[in-house]
């Protein structure tokens, strides 16, 4: 219906080339269309804020949380460890540990992986928590006290 973000059908300009190869060098390799995710975009990772703390969730199924390692330096959250390899008998249901069955497909990450997060302004870290239930990590870091919204009161004259 679209069509390919890279293969624009229509009359080509020098705009246009200039552009493709411009985001060419801006998007990793192997981008081929707007809904790929590049190797290394593991663990998937949503961010939300309330009033008084920033809530970073991280979904990382089957790892427990020692395999994670979560450090923060200059207002970048980083998140690191390493996913084991998964056996094929496992994945598809039966089959002993050491039975391998050949991928038609494989989605499945493994490895070590790394992702870093650019923090707001006025996060607290030295106060950050994180929990570990059913997959998820959540990550708490409060708002410092001068970021936290101060209500001021109308008083009557």
């Amino acid at each position: 219906m679209f069509g390919d973000l890279w293969r624009l059908t229509g009359p080509s300009t020098p705009e246009l080339d200039w552009l493709r190869e411009m985001l060419d060098g801006v998007l990793p390799s192997g981008v081929s269309d707007i809904r790929s995710m590049p190797r290394g975009s593991f663990p998937q990772i949503n961010m939300g804020r309330t009033d008084d703390a920033l809530h970073v969730y991280v979904f990382a199924a089957g790892l427990k949380p020692d395999d994670l390692e979560l450090s923060v330096q200059n207002n970048v959250l980083t998140v690191s460890g390493t996913r084991g390899e998964q056996a094929s008998g496992d994945a598809q249901g039966g089959g002993a540990q050491d039975e391998r069955r050949p991928h038609f497909r494989q989605e499945r990450f493994s490895g070590h992986f790394t992702r870093s997060i650019a923090l707001p302004e006025g996060v607290d870290t030295e106060r950050a928590e994180a929990h570990s239930h059913d997959g998820v990590v959540e990550i708490r870091l409060p708002k410092s006290e001068k970021m936290k919204p101060q209500r001021i009161e109308v008083q009557a004259s």
